[in-house]
Formats: structure tokens, C-alpha cells, sequence
């Protein structure tokens, strides 16, 4: 089995965080998503893994609706793509590094517990912020209220699928989201690891190939089918090619 991620990602935030977050944010007065009816068309769900530098181009003149998540928002707009939603789950700070393409009356889908300073950020910038509340272990206590929770594993990642469903999306393309590094060492889009950061690799091994990932990338492969099965009616077509797409097109489970 692949080493468990923590609950957020990378990083060991503790549950008096979400909940200071939560209430900080609450405060703001600002709407929450509400389920909406089934949508025609696809959306695309771009992440910043390594693939999206070969894969972006099928952005171009898409016939639907975009969501970046994190990182991959700003990458899309330095290259003319303005996303329709940007997306963030996290609380760490690594995420006030996201976001600053943000222009009057663009829109983001944020977690609740979110960092305060990026909801600030981006409504000074004339950003629209919608927030959704992610469920947590009921012995946290978190304040949030138990309807309308988005479910799924501890990245953005694995709980984007479950928001889109609630929104009414079925018709899923992914792009940029590998669940590994490239073969020449990118941990994200024209992202190399840091030097400091390489004794955190492993090596996961799926039908044959072997690919080289953080822990925290890797559990996504494993994640993936549990996070989509209860999503009755939704089709998720990946892009890429990374441990995540392999591990799927192969029905390969990885092993470290």
C-alpha cells in the first residue's frame, strides 16, 4: 500500500487551524455553493502536474467550462487561457503562492478553511469568491454545516470530482494531474523538485512501470477510483500520461 498523505497534503496542520479559518471566513458574510441542475457539456479540471506543459494546447477553443486548480491558474492565464472558476482546498501557506493573475469579477470556488490572506488578496482584486465546506472527521468538530459537504480524499485533487457533481457537472476531462513526477524530475509544470525536498521520493512501481513521486502525489492513484465510484452518472476522461492516468488505463493498483 502507498504511504497514507495527512489530511491537508504535505503539511501537518492541526485541527484548531481549519476551525480558526473557518470562523475567520464565515465572518466575511460571502455566498456558499448550493447543488446545481445537471449541465450540458464537459469541464475541464486542470491541475499543475508535469503533463499540462503537453497537454494545455486542448484548451484551446474548448467547448466548455474551465477549473484551475492552485498552481494551475496562474500558469493558464500567463499563457491566455482564463479559467471560468480557480479552486483551493488548503490551508497551508504554500497556497498564498497561487492566485495573483485575479482580475475584476473573476471566480473561485474555495474551501472554507482556506487561508484568510489568499480571500483577501482576491477580493481586493475584484475577485467573486463562492465558498464550499469539505468534510472533516466528525471528532474535529468543525464548524460548518452538515449539508451540501464535499467529500473525497485530502488534495484538491481528489475532492474537485465530488464539487463538480454537487454543481451538476458529469462530463469530466482532466488535465495536469499525474499523481507523480516527470521523467526529468519536475514535481509540477516547468516546477522542478527542490534539492532539499528529494529525500521525501519514492518509487511506485504499476503493471510494469515504475514512477517517481511524494507520497502525498502518489496516494491520488490509490484514491481515485473510491472518490469517483459514488458520483452515479459522471465520466472522467484523463489526459496525460503520469501514475494516476496509467494507474487506471491499466487497472494497475501502485505499490511502493
Amino acid at each position: 500500500m502507498l504511504v497514507p498523505a495527512n489530511f491537508s497534503g504535505n503539511a501537518e496542520i492541526p485541527p484548531t487551524v481549519f476551525r480558526r479559518y473557518i470562523l475567520e471566513n464565515h465572518k466575511r458574510g460571502l455566498e456558499t455553493i448550493v447543488p446545481g441542475e445537471l449541465k450540458e457539456g464537459p469541464l475541464y479540471i486542470v491541475g499543475s502536474s508535469p503533463s499540462l506543459a503537453d497537454t494545455w494546447v486542448e484548451l484551446k477553443d474548448h467547448p466548455g467550462e474551465i477549473w484551475a486548480l492552485n498552481r494551475a491558474y496562474d500558469w493558464l492565464c500567463k499563457r491566455g487561457i482564463k479559467p471560468d472558476c480557480g479552486v483551493a482546498l488548503a490551508p497551508e501557506d504554500p497556497v498564498l503562492q497561487y492566485f495573483h493573475e485575479v482580475e475584476p469579477g473573476d471566480k473561485f470556488l474555495f474551501a472554507s478553511q482556506v487561508h484568510p490572506k489568499l480571500i483577501d488578496r482576491v477580493l481586493d482584486a475584484g475577485g467573486k469568491v463562492t465558498f464550499w465546506h469539505a468534510a472533516f472527521p466528525e471528532d474535529w468538530g468543525m464548524p460548518i454545516p452538515k449539508e451540501n459537504l464535499i467529500y473525497g480524499a485530502g488534495t484538491i485533487g481528489m475532492r474537485v470530482f465530488d464539487l463538480a457533481w454537487v454543481l451538476g457537472w458529469r462530463d469530466i476531462h482532466v488535465l495536469g494531474m499525474d499523481a507523480c513526477n516527470s521523467p526529468y524530475g519536475d514535481v509540477a509544470v516547468d516546477t522542478p523538485m527542490y534539492e532539499e525536498h528529494k529525500h521525501f521520493l519514492r518509487t511506485y512501481v504499476c503493471n510494469g512501470r515504475a514512477f517517481v513521486a511524494l507520497s502525498s502525489h502518489a496516494r491520488q492513484a490509490e484514491d481515485f477510483a473510491g472518490c469517483i465510484r459514488p458520483l452515479t452518472g459522471m465520466t472522467v476522461t484523463l489526459y496525460g500520461d503520469g501514475l494516476l492516468q496509467w494507474s487506471q488505463h491499466s487497472g494497475g493498483n501502485p505499490n511502493e
